[in-house]
């Protein structure tokens, strides 16, 4: 009898990877740009489990920074041989699914493409930095204008502020 259990758990676990990874290309090639937390909440709800059990299953995020991400940049930051056969092959999704069933492939725990993301937020912290400055020595120019201009009112009646 405890063979038989187990059978039924291996089997109904390859049916919910199989359902998730149908999922998970579903949500990629949608329109619009929906989130992991999203997703993951709704596929829990519609298969009726846990985030335990999600979290046993490929593919899905690990972690609170990969969930806040939409579905489109968690393939590419996370599963970038998904991506790269989503965006290249003309593959059907059962092909995708079978390939995917036949590989051994899960979520990295680091984006691919970390470096070059912390360095465009390296650029932009750098930009944002040199236009505080700009606008503060702007103000600053500003309040010497106004204190030695000669159509200043302190001038005219010769009090300093």
């Amino acid at each position: 009898m405890s063979l038989l259990n187990d059978l039924f758990a291996e089997a109904h676990d390859e049916v919910l990877q199989e359902l998730w990874d149908r999922n998970l290309i579903k949500v990629w090639r949608a329109p619009r740009h929906m989130y992991m937390n999203k997703t993951t909440r709704i596929f829990v709800q519609d298969n009726n489990i846990t985030y335990e059990k999600l979290n046993t299953l490929k593919r899905t995020p690990r972690y609170g920074k990969q969930q806040q991400v939409t579905v489109a940049r968690f393939v590419a930051a996370y599963l970038p041989r998904l991506s790269d056969k989503l965006w290249d092959s003309t593959m059907t999704d059962d092909e995708l699914v079978a390939w995917l069933g036949k590989s051994k492939m899960d979520t990295f725990m680091s984006m691919v493409d970390d470096a070059k993301v912390r360095q465009e937020t390296k650029e932009k912290y750098h930009t944002e930095m040199k236009y505080q400055q700009t606008m503060m020595e702007g103000k600053a120019d500003e309040r010497w204008h106004d204190k030695h201009s000669r159509s200043s009112w302190s001038t005219i009646k010769g009090k300093s502020k």
